[in-house]
């Protein structure tokens, strides 16, 4: 007697060097055919192996072939997916999107005649396949006196809440601690840190194929008291979260720039400018989209189109081959486009691609250049007042709401100390030198655009802070021996 069974692992495809582990088990538990699988097997690649035994009485050998049966709802109907000597003990499959596949196999003879029929049989193995990372994100909150609080949301239908994590550091020492927090898809957590500093937060959560979804997020924190005399005119804003995109919940370009470190990265998120146009800092990004009223032949093409000139022409991007929002776009640089999409239904139907003149349904301006600053040497007034005048000039196509922000320190190298915290530029400002204050300062001016690009000027000499007034005593007369005189 010939029995057929699935051993109950699945090997990864044959690139097995680019494919991570499957967050399945590997015990080898085999179950006889036309008995239904109890549970089903979890895999974040699309390519994998699935092994089988063929058992037989003492003394008989391995003959005709296995095929392997695929099924899509649950087992009403069974397609034939591959056929492999009985001997080979595994088939390869390579599923075409993600989804819950259903699998069965059966023998036959060496003329190839199934031995036991196929339709109506139960399955005798689920794969799920999820390729697909949990979007998690954060939205960082002052609470005023140092205190952040963190929001937390991650969506994914198998996420896995026990693997979140959150860290922050907070700018003292650069170092990452871990945030006290209650696994859950959604919630909240609050953090202490020095008032006036910059806060980063960074989160990562899995699902239940081994697929990781981060995020990170920062903020500058109000400091407790004010760190400058401004002068009339000049009112320094209060310190807020930086409005890091459309959405409440901040998307941190995961290659910010390491040279502030623990500070102010180089490339922050991206911004939503007044204008009107998303600004971004990276010519490649998601762009999402979203589906209605889908018939019952579904869709079959998700169609992009792009403009440079505002919809006076428009040219074909390309599809989306998986058909699921978002699409990842490549600008291949700077500029600004306009994008239109068109979905196709099952059938073929679609609406018109975009026409000249027509307008863009969303406009994109990618933006990776630094703003150019330039920092005058500050220079100490000599008025009886003991101010210090800093100049400068910022040069940026989109620049940000609140664009530059000002830091001293003692040391060339830090640690530095905000001025003020980011308002609108006034190419100047006049800052009271107070008691206690170091015999030597360098400025630092920091200055971002509407892109989250930021960038640094710093002064090379220092400012030499000397409020004492020098106080001369006459003494006494002395007279001066002319000669020729009394002699």
């Amino acid at each position: 007697m010939t029995m057929l069974k699935f051993l109950k692992s699945v090997r990864r495809g044959l690139d097995r060097s680019a494919l991570p582990a499957l967050a399945a088990s590997a015990a080898a538990v085999a179950f006889p055919v036309c008995v239904a699988a109890e549970e089903h097997l979890v895999t974040n690649v699309g390519r994998f192996e699935i092994p089988f035994e063929i058992e037989t009485d003492p003394g008989q050998g391995t003959q005709g072939f296995a095929v392997l049966f695929g099924s899509q709802d649950g087992g009403r109907n069974w397609e034939k997916l591959n056929t492999v000597p009985a001997s080979s003990g595994s088939f390869t499959f390579s599923a075409p999107r993600d989804g819950r596949y259903s699998f069965a196999i059966r023998t036959t003879d060496a003329q190839g005649n199934l031995q036991d029929a196929i339709q109506g049989s139960a399955p005798e193995l689920d794969i799920v396949v999820d390729t697909v990372a949990p979007d998690i994100r954060l939205e960082l909150l002052d609470a005023g006196n140092g205190q952040v609080l963190i929001n937390w949301i991650a969506k994914d239908a198998s996420i896995v809440p026990q693997t979140l994590m959150i860290e922050f550091a907070d700018g003292t020492d650069g170092r990452w601690k871990s945030v006290p927090l209650t696994a859950a898809t959604s919630g909240q957590a609050s953090v202490q840190a020095p008032a006036g500093s910059v806060v980063s937060v960074r989160s990562a959560v899995q699902d239940a194929a081994g697929n990781q979804g981060e995020s990170t997020a920062l903020i500058v924190l109000r400091p407790t008291a004010p760190t400058a005399n401004v002068v009339p005119g000049n009112q320094s804003s209060q310190s807020a979260a930086v409005p890091l995109g459309p959405s409440p919940f901040p998307l941190v370009n995961p290659n910010a720039s390491s040279e502030l470190p623990a500070a102010i990265p180089l490339r922050e998120a991206s911004y939503q400018s007044a204008a009107g146009p998303q600004v971004v800092n990276h010519h490649i990004f998601d762009l999402e989209y979203q589906i209605d009223d889908v018939g019952p032949s579904g869709v079959s093409a998700v169609e992009l189109f792009v403009t440079e000139d505002g919809g006076q022409h428009w040219f074909t991007y390309g599809n989306d081959d998986d058909v699921r929002s978002p699409v990842l776009i490549d600008t291949r640089g700077e500029g600004t486009f306009g994008f239109a999409v068109r979905v196709r239904n099952g059938l073929g139907f679609a609406d018109d691609a975009p026409q000249p003149g027509q307008a863009p349904e969303i406009v994109v301006t990618v933006d990776e250049s630094l703003p150019a600053i330039e920092l005058a040497q500050p220079t100490m007034r000599t008025d009886g007042f003991g101010t210090i005048q800093l100049s400068w000039q910022v040069r940026e196509q989109n620049p940000a709401s609140t664009p530059v922000r000002l830091e001293y320190a003692a040391a060339p190298n830090g640690p530095w100390t905000p001025v003020f915290d980011w308002q609108f530029d006034q190419s100047g400002y006049q800052w009271g030198v107070r008691p206690g204050t170091p015999t030597q300062l360098y400025f630092r001016l920091l200055a971002r655009d509407a892109a989250g690009n930021v960038a640094t000027a710093q002064t090379m000499q220092p400012v030499v802070v000397d409020l004492r007034r020098p106080v001369g005593r006459l003494l006494r007369v002395q007279t001066v021996s002319q000669p020729g005189i009394g002699n």
